[in-house]
């Protein structure tokens, strides 16, 4: 018996919407993490220095690094609160033995109360899709 041909698929089968609850655990892990790390939240580790954050480009401390710091540390923009003497890594590996023991509690506790989140809220979850899909958003944002 002969095999049947199969059709290829056009396109992909992926999904090309953004589910809102995994950005807002993204968000929440950046900040944990760059806190962590750098004494900073997210955003103003980012953007300190430019129009969008109030902050100064320095993270105005001895153990708050933004990401100018990190890029253009050397001997012509030296650390301000670190001064000469210690490196942007030791820095961050100071950070890290203070804070990691707590960043690692709280990414797991975000995974966690991720899942739950997801499970609990499946019904209106499921409704709010529905009325996304009425409304021609389906394939750009889901919950």
């Amino acid at each position: 018996m002969a095999r049947k041909r199969r059709e290829k698929r056009n396109g992909s089968r992926r999904n090309g919407a953004v589910n809102l609850i995994k950005v807002g655990s993204a968000i929440l892990s950046a900040n944990i993490v760059t806190n962590a790390a750098f004494n900073l939240d997210a955003w103003t580790f980012a953007f300190a220095g430019t129009a969008l954050s109030q902050e100064p480009k320095t993270g105005q401390g001895t153990n708050r690094i933004s990401a100018w710091e990190l890029i253009t540390w050397g001997p012509g923009n030296p650390y301000q609160g670190a001064g000469l003497s210690q490196g942007r890594f030791e820095v961050v590996g100071e950070n890290l033995k203070e804070n990691g023991l707590g960043a690692v509690i709280s990414l797991v506790a975000l995974g966690i109360g991720e899942k739950v989140l997801m499970r609990a809220t499946r019904p209106l979850r499921r409704q709010a899709n529905r009325l996304l899909k009425m409304g021609g958003l389906e394939r750009t944002v889901k919950v």
